[in-house]
């Protein structure tokens, strides 16, 4: 699935929609260390586009969907491994509770179009 988020209004289109690669994206892995929580984000690779993270409010651990993401901001660089993304999602979505269930979206943007989005969910662990 591929999305165009500008529009061209001449309504030339002649270059297609481009090849992405896979996502990077793995395991979100939360950590609670004496009450202080960090989320953390699995790359296999060096994303070759721009990287978009969304994430939704920290929701009961039971809930399996979630409808509403809000744009984090672009994966923060650094190579592959896991990424801190811990100050990105409080600053959008609040600090999470133990328990609480945490869901992560993540898709690749390039000349204007989107990929397919991979999600991510884990629960906050207690201290």
């Amino acid at each position: 699935m591929h999305s165009r988020v500008h529009w061209q209004t001449d309504g030339d289109y002649s270059a297609g929609a481009p090849q992405f690669p896979a996502n990077p994206c793995g395991a979100l892995t939360i950590s609670n260390t004496n009450g202080a929580i960090a989320l953390q984000l699995g790359v296999s690779t060096i994303p070759a586009a721009n990287l978009i993270v969304r994430g939704a409010a920290p929701c009961s651990q039971g809930v399996s969907f979630v409808r509403d993401f809000t744009i984090l901001g672009l994966l923060p660089a650094g190579s592959a491994g896991a990424r801190e993304i811990t100050d990105m999602y409080v600053k959008k979505c609040g600090i999470p509770r133990t328990g609480s269930r945490i869901f992560i979206r993540t898709n690749q943007e390039i000349d204007g179009w989107e990929d397919g989005f991979v999600q991510i969910t884990a629960v906050v662990p207690s201290c």
